[in-house]
Order: C-alpha cells, then structure tokens, then sequence
C-alpha cells in the first residue's frame, strides 16, 4: 500500500497517519504508566509504541532514500508572498 503512494504522491499519507495515531496512544500509555494503571514495561506500553516506532522508522527511511525536494526549496514554493 505504501508503495503505490509513493507512485503518485510526493508524500506517502501513510506516514503521518501512523503519527497521528501513535502520539495519543502514547500519551495514554505514559499518563497510565504515571498513575500506576499500567506498568512501564508492560504488553499494553508496547502496543501503543509500535505505531510510533513505526512512524520514526519510516520517515527516517523515506527521508534517506528518497529525500527532500530541492527544487521546492530553490524556487521559493514555501516561502511566503512579498506585498508592498
């Protein structure tokens, strides 16, 4: 699925997903890890850091191998317009 992203666009979806729903998993396990709900190094911490740990690992790897887009960069795409 990741691969057919990457086809058609600059930026596979895919990625920020896995951020969006590995942060609040996260956080959920920390604040139960604090409250005493939920030991550190438990089944529970673990399933809620995969997606993160997935996340970190596949944005280093696109961010290696495919790279930024220097050509957005040089031709001022992200910078904001000028007015006078």
């Amino acid at each position: 699925m990741l691969c057919c992203w990457a086809n058609c666009c600059s930026y596979p979806r895919l990625i920020p997903v896995m951020g969006l729903i590995g942060a609040p998993l996260l956080l959920i396990s920390a604040i139960t890890t604090v409250f005493g709900i939920n030991d550190q190094v438990s089944v529970l911490s673990a399933v809620a850091t995969l997606p993160i740990f997935l996340w970190e690992l596949s944005l280093g790897l696109y961010l290696t191998f495919k790279g930024f887009k220097p050509a957005a960069v040089l031709t001022g795409l992200g910078s904001r317009p000028t007015t006078r």
